[in-house]
């Protein structure tokens, strides 16, 4: 029973820091029992045992206090912060909303929707049986619930993978989980920025701190940057946009703060960002490589530039790299990644057997991603296996293409797009993401490594549209819609294009 963890160290180490949101404090014991009177609550109420119960929440302390009470109960959970998000799931067996009172404004769509689910609204505050000082006692008899992930990617539609209640501990505690579960020690305090727990890195790492005995600070401030750095943070795992924002937005670590690990992934970052996050905080830092279905399969503790792409397996018999027929590819040839399924990790998408079969198989997960093996044994992932550039009949991996053209450009935030033109030419549309092109020299250098398209159109997308899973990926496919939005009709685009030089 995981909750069991917490609730010893609210009796072992009461006063010692358990969560921050926002700035503001609880110790583990506050923590333990504002779980406990949240748990005793819903059993009072005889919330649903069965089926799925979804929690309706925007604040991440108390989505994860309602998380932990209701599977504590061994009950399913998934986590949403609006109506829309439980549509899309398409979440079968859904019996029950569970929220605090303060909630109560966004269950208005919820009662229109489904007017068959009950809702069960917690008023604050709760009464407590406990005595002042007194810590929760263990529970005995009950089976730690099942939680939801969803991911959406860069598509939109949301794929469900279940992570089993059972196996809590042993997966939270497992060194090949990653970084943070080799590194995690009581004495940290980890930076979970607003990564709620419907996302991979927002589910697992604030366990693993838990378990540990460890702090976690949740900021769902708009200028989290500017406060990152007024607690003793030790460790955060922070999306390449994070990073940039991070950076632009706290200018130094202070002097005296403690030593800092910081980790990335969830998409290509630029090797002069993390140099430049390096050289700014004076921290360690981690890229790391892993999906909502699977654990860190590989990372790199960054020492130079070609450690930001160049990753190691953190099991060697965990990564393959085979061709489209599952054979093995030669050392130094592109091919498919896949990553051999483990026990206490999903097998399955729910309610999508289409999907589990293309993504589940033979063993192995298949993200979708494209890599290479070089003979040290570190793997580079070179693009999805769908998100190509075809120029000339040649099929090019797009983030190998990507990375250097941000390199050429000196710009953090692109995408690249080939499109076919009305008198059928090829046109690599570079949509780049801010308020101005980078200066013409510049965009010649670019024209010159992609001399093989006969013009390329540089486009302005003032923001990238992201994922709103807390992962903020980016939706190419909403780029390319802004950025052909704009552009001139017909082949000549003289404003924004330039003939690569041949």
């Amino acid at each position: 029973m995981y909750l069991n963890e917490i609730y010893r160290h609210s009796r072992d180490d009461p006063e010692s820091l358990a969560v921050v949101h926002n700035g503001s404090p609880k110790t583990y014991r506050e923590f333990a029992v504002f779980i406990h009177a949240v748990r005793t609550f819903l059993i009072q109420a005889q919330v649903p045992r069965d089926g799925v119960i979804a929690t309706l929440t925007s604040n991440l302390y108390f989505d994860w206090v309602l998380l932990l009470a209701l599977r504590s109960l061994g009950i399913t959970t998934v986590s949403a912060t609006n109506w829309n998000v439980m549509e899309k799931l398409k979440v079968r067996d859904l019996a029950a909303f569970v929220c605090f009172d303060a909630q109560s404004d966004d269950l208005t769509e919820v009662r229109r929707r489904r007017p068959d689910l009950p809702i069960v609204a917690i008023q604050l505050p709760l009464k407590v049986d406990l005595t002042a000082g007194q810590s929760p006692q263990l529970i005995h008899g009950e089976r730690f619930g099942d939680h939801i992930l969803f991911s959406s990617g860069t598509t939109g539609t949301y794929k469900k993978v279940r992570y089993a209640g059972d196996v809590t501990e042993r997966c939270v505690g497992d060194p090949l989980t990653g970084t943070t579960a080799r590194l995690m020690s009581r004495h940290d305090m980890y930076h979970a920025t607003s990564l709620g727990p419907w996302t991979k890195a927002g589910y697992i790492h604030p366990l693993i701190c838990w378990l540990r005995g460890a702090a976690v600070v949740f900021d769902q401030r708009p200028d989290w940057p500017a406060h990152f750095f007024e607690l003793p943070v030790t460790m955060s795992t922070l999306m390449p946009p994070e990073l940039k924002q991070l950076a632009d937005g706290c200018p130094a670590r202070p002097s005296g703060h403690p030593d800092v690990t910081l980790l990335t992934g969830g998409g290509f970052v630029s090797a002069d960002l993390v140099d430049r996050i390096m050289r700014q905080y004076r921290c360690d830092f981690h890229v790391i490589y892993g999906s909502t279905e699977m654990r860190i399969a590989l990372e790199s503790h960054v020492r130079s530039k070609d450690d930001v792409v160049w990753l190691t397996p953190n099991f060697e018999t965990d990564v393959d790299i085979c061709d489209n027929s599952g054979r093995p590819a030669a050392m130094g040839e592109e091919g498919i990644l896949r990553i051999r399924l483990s026990p206490i990790y999903p097998s399955e998408y729910m309610d999508d057997p289409a999907a589990s079969a293309q993504h589940f198989r033979d063993g192995f997960f298949y993200p979708g991603d494209l890599a290479v093996r070089r003979q040290d044994g570190r793997v580079r992932i070179v693009g999805r296996v769908d998100d190509v550039l075809n120029i000339g009949g040649v099929k090019f991996a797009v983030g190998p293409c990507e990375q250097r053209a941000r390199e050429i450009l000196q710009i953090d935030e692109l995408c690249l797009f080939m499109q076919q033109t009305e008198d059928g030419k090829e046109l690599l549309i570079v949509a780049i993401e801010g308020d101005r092109l980078p200066d013409r020299s510049r965009r010649q250098a670019l024209g010159k490594q992609f001399s093989a398209v006969p013009q390329i159109g540089f486009r302005l997308v003032s923001r990238f549209p992201r994922t709103d899973n807390g992962m903020l990926k980016v939706k190419r496919r909403e780029v390319l819609a802004l950025a052909l939005e704009a552009m001139p009709s017909g082949s000549n685009l003289p404003e924004m294009a330039e003939k690569a030089p041949s």
